[in-house]
Formats: structure tokens, C-alpha cells, sequence
């Protein structure tokens, strides 16, 4: 099976896109033929619904006065994100090995080091409310990649130019029947730190999911659900 090279929007409305990545790099045989494998055209589809769970975004009422969030914490779920999914091989495992549980190193060496699978894998695009469905699959063992990029409520520290001297001094005291009527200082040490302000922002961010996921054999469509 070759690499299939075809329109990102006519692939992306059939929930299916196979095809190379830019670089071509000379592919291990054994390599080569797992991916090859298992990415051929199957019976099964695959869905999901990837997102991301933040603090609840600060909210106001028709007189813009703050409000409760109905909620502490909210799920969030962005369109148009890439879904990869990459065939199961040797080398796709020795880089979830290399990667020791870090998602960012996880996802690095996926792209990097992850041999025939780097070109030969499925994507598509998630739909306006986050959700995927990726048909043509055999069943089997495949590493999904994709991002959720999404705003959260964060305190950013501010350097106000300003700062705060701090001053210890040691000594001994000076005792007359038991009680203290003095101080004598023999040393001091003083500490400046700068003084900071902390405002409240809203920030842009990302969520990067890296899962294994198993496609069934006994079930035409195997539903994820929501996705961490």
C-alpha cells in the first residue's frame, strides 16, 4: 500500500485521510510492513470526542456584575484539530517507552521516531462541537495523537519596580536581677527582594492527548467517548 496523497477537505467530510507526511525517510522492512498492515482498508470506524477540563471561566450577569459559575470546573472541546492515528508498531511502542509517561516527549518522538507510522496513518479533522469519527480501519492496536487548544483564567505576577529590605540583627541582651533592660546588636544582615503584584488574565492554551486506543473486532464502530 503507497501513501495516499488527496484533498485535506474532501477527506476530511468522509471522516478519513490517509497519507505521508512531507519528510521520506528510507523505512525499515519490518517497520514498514506493521504499518502497512494494519492501516489497510478495514470494515470498522472509530470515535471519540477529545477534550480538555479547566477551572470554570469568571462570569457576569446583564449588568456585568460577577457571577457564580454554575460549576468549579468545565469541559471544553475545540473543531477543526487534526486527529491522528497511527498504526501500532515496534517502533511506536520503543517511542511511548522513550517518552516515560511525558506527554509533550511522548508526543515528540511519536512524530520523530515512529518509523513506517509517521507516513502511513489515518487523520481527520474534529467536528465544530470536538467530536471525530475515522472510518476504513481493521481492527487492532493504534496510538490516537491530537490538541485541544482552549482559554483558562490564570494569575500572572507582575514586577512592580519596587522592592523590600528586609533587616535581621543578632546580639545579646543585658540582664539586671533576671530582667532584660537591654539590647547590645554585633551584627545585622539585610535581605532585598522586589515586590510583586499579581493580576487575574485569561490565557491561551493547550491540552496534548496521546492514547492508546484499540479498535474492536466484534463491534463495526468502537465508540471512545470522552477523551482526556
Amino acid at each position: 500500500m503507497r501513501p495516499l496523497v488527496a484533498s485535506a477537505k474532501a477527506l476530511a467530510a468522509a471522516g478519513l485521510l490517509l497519507g505521508p507526511a512531507t519528510a521520506i525517510a528510507q523505512d525499515e522492512p519490518a517497520d514498514l510492513a506493521q504499518a502497512q498492515q494494519l492501516i489497510a482498508h478495514g470494515p470498522h470506524t472509530l470515535t471519540g470526542r477529545p477534550g480538555a477540563t479547566r477551572y470554570s471561566l469568571p462570569q457576569t450577569d446583564a449588568k456585568g456584575k460577577k457571577k457564580k459559575p454554575k460549576s468549579k470546573t468545565e469541559r471544553v472541546y475545540a473543531g477543526n484539530e487534526v486527529v491522528y492515528l497511527l498504526p501500532w508498531s515496534d517502533k511506536v511502542a520503543a517511542a511511548i517507552a522513550k517518552g516515560n509517561g511525558s506527554i509533550p516527549l511522548t508526543r515528540a518522538y511519536l512524530m520523530t521516531e515512529g518509523g513506517a507510522a509517521q507516513r502511513y496513518n489515518a487523520r481527520t479533522l474534529t467536528r465544530e462541537d470536538g467530536s471525530f469519527r475515522i472510518r476504513g480501519l481493521k481492527p487492532g492496536r493504534y496510538v490516537l495523537i491530537t490538541e485541544v487548544p482552549y482559554q483558562a483564567a490564570v494569575t500572572i505576577r507582575q514586577d512592580t519596580g519596587k522592592t523590600r529590605t528586609e533587616t535581621t540583627t543578632q546580639g545579646y541582651g543585658t540582664f539586671l536581677n533576671g530582667v532584660q533592660i537591654g539590647f547590645v546588636p554585633t551584627s545585622s544582615t539585610s535581605v532585598t527582594s522586589p515586590i510583586y503584584r499579581y493580576d487575574n488574565a485569561i490565557s491561551d492554551l493547550k491540552h496534548y492527548i496521546v492514547k492508546v486506543v484499540e479498535v474492536r473486532s466484534d463491534a463495526p464502530v468502537t465508540n471512545l467517548g470522552e477523551i482526556e
